[in-house]
């Protein structure tokens, strides 16, 4: 799957990736809702708070991303703007770009089109995952019943927007993401627990490109979380890709 040049934006102190006077890409942390919801009733803070505090303007979110998942959300200002983007998301002409980090060897590159659905419905809808590896290691620590452990970074390319489409299609292939305390494995959730940062989703919403409604294409993407970083670093990926890490990204509080 191809991807436009994108444009980083430098990243402080600051939410905001990229706006301009209709649209504004921001960058989640885990743990931190896009906006209050009912099923978080008691929740205080969201995305889209931050958002109106630091510009002092309405902003609406487009789409959401798992409260637990980390990366790019994009806002709309206006109704006519915000119902173009939404549009885009219905239609998945929008491409979106995740990255995992997911246990075992996962192969060059797999697609899961089982149908999902989501809590308290009964009916399964499709949906569809590509999923390609980037790189894979074996690591000398024993997680279980094997002497040696595999993992596998991946780039997730989500064909429909179902509920944890991505989480659930990653854990029909045996190949969890880590840090998936819903669909993952419990021993090396727990084992990173331990040895990384505790309850850390290693799933990363990373690139993501749109139609302006003036006719460009916009391309985004968002630094990752700089818990991925010691990983990175004992893998040796750290050099080996140009990803670029949040230096003030954090785990928002659960």
């Amino acid at each position: 799957m191809t991807f436009m040049q994108d444009q980083p934006t430098p990243f402080e102190a600051s939410w905001i990736l990229w706006q301009d006077d209709d649209y504004l890409a921001a960058w989640k942390p885990n743990h931190l809702l896009v906006h209050k919801t009912h099923l978080d009733f008691y929740t205080k803070d969201s995305l889209r708070d931050r958002i109106q505090l630091e510009t002092g303007e309405a902003w609406e979110p487009c789409h959401r991303l798992d409260k637990p998942t980390s990366g790019i959300v994009l806002f709309a200002k206006g109704k006519e703007v915000l119902h173009d983007v939404q549009k885009q998301f219905i239609e998945m002409s929008i491409k979106k770009r995740y990255l995992a980090l997911m246990r075992g060897f996962v192969p060059e590159c797999v697609e899961n089109e089982r149908p999902l659905r989501a809590e308290n419905e009964l009916e399964e809808k499709s949906a569809h995952t590509i999923f390609e590896q980037l790189a894979s290691i074996e690591l000398p620590w024993s997680v279980g019943k094997y002497p040696h452990s595999r993992y596998s970074l991946v780039n997730v390319y989500p064909q429909t927007g179902r509920y944890h489409q991505i989480r659930q299609h990653a854990a029909q292939l045996r190949h969890p993401i880590i840090g998936d305390h819903r669909h993952g494995d419990v021993k090396h959730n727990s084992y990173f627990k331990t040895h990384f940062t505790p309850g850390a989703l290693y799933l990363h919403a990373y690139q993501l490109e749109f139609k302006h409604h003036n006719g460009s294409t916009k391309s985004i993407s968002a630094p990752l979380p700089y818990f991925w970083t010691p990983f990175f670093e004992g893998a040796g990926w750290i050099d080996r890709f140009d990803f670029k890490f949040n230096p003030s990204g954090f785990l928002s509080p659960e």
